[in-house]
């Protein structure tokens, strides 16, 4: 199927995440920071990012980087804190899907399989 990235400082939204999207038979690379991920990871073999904003690397800024690099990666947002002037901007910088925590599991299935 997809390989995935994950990047999200709570370990159990990760795990959960990273679980979820194994069981649809996806591979998942999961990290806690969007720093390790952008070092580590090349985004021209993934098929879709998901990703957390609130870290020590943001997910903004990550997004960000990616774009600069010229990688198009479809780029899922979830996020506790979003008003609807930073979805606009997250839709404005190309991503795909945006969506609040707590996250409906299977909302987010759902999304990943529109986005990949």
């Amino acid at each position: 199927m997809a390989r995935i990235v994950v990047m999200d400082d709570e370990e159990g939204v990760r795990r959960v995440l990273t679980r979820a999207l194994e069981i649809q038979g996806h591979e998942v690379l999961a990290f806690e920071d969007a720093r390790p991920a952008l070092d580590a990871v090349d985004f021209k073999a993934v098929d879709l990012v998901v990703t957390d904003l609130q870290m020590p690397t943001t997910g903004d800024r990550a997004i960000r980087e990616l774009k600069d690099r010229g990688v198009a990666v479809p780029v899922m947002v979830l996020s506790g804190r979003l008003d609807n002037g930073k979805a606009d901007e997250l839709m404005a910088l190309g991503v795909q899907w945006v969506m609040r925590k707590p996250i409906d599991l299977f909302g987010l299935l759902e999304a990943v399989e529109a986005c990949i």
